[in-house]
Parts: C-alpha cells; structure tokens; sequence
C-alpha cells in the first residue's frame, strides 16, 4: 500500500485503569512517546481507590491526554466503553494500565 498520499488517521488510545497506580505513569508514558502525531490518550480510571488520582493530575497539561473519573466500577468493558463514547480518533486501539507501548 503506498501511504504518500494519504491523510493520517487519528488514533485514540483508551486505558481503562482500576488501583493500578503503581503502572499507569509509565503506561502514559510510553504513548506520550510514539511518534504517531495524531494521538488521543483516553484514561479512564474505574473508581479506583489508590491514589492515582494525584498521579493523573499531572496530565492536566497535556493536551493529548483526557482523563475521565467514574464513580462506579463498571470493570474493564464499561469503562472501555466510557472511553468510547469521549474519544475522537477515527481508530480506536486498546492497551492495559500494566502495559508499555513499545516505541
């Protein structure tokens, strides 16, 4: 397939986060760092009771990142839909709070 004429498409990524506190920074991380340019990261933390909270509002800043709070723990397939609903890429990928994104 060549690519040279074809537009990129934006891609959002939707973790679906609950008391993984210890992972989720490196996580971010490692998306932050593709070089893929038109990048949504869409965290969405599950009402998690650690005190990851705190390490999301670092993010605030970020524009590619949107972090969505719920009060209820839905698990991983209501939470994955939540991040559904708010993302706007025209792909929408999946990775897991304990994982990295390989660069």
């Amino acid at each position: 397939m060549n690519n040279e004429n074809s537009e990129l498409n934006s891609v959002s990524v939707i973790v679906s986060v609950f008391n993984e506190a210890d992972t989720i920074v490196a996580c971010i991380d490692s998306l932050l760092a593709q070089t893929h340019q038109e990048l949504e990261i869409v965290v969405v933390d599950d009402a998690s009771t650690d005190a990851k909270p705190a390490l999301l509002n670092a993010y605030q800043s970020e524009a590619r990142v949107k972090v969505e709070l719920l009060e209820h723990n839905q698990g991983v397939p209501g939470a994955r839909n939540t991040g559904i609903q708010i993302s706007q890429g025209d792909i929408i990928a999946f990775i897991d709070a304990d994982a990295e994104a390989p660069c």
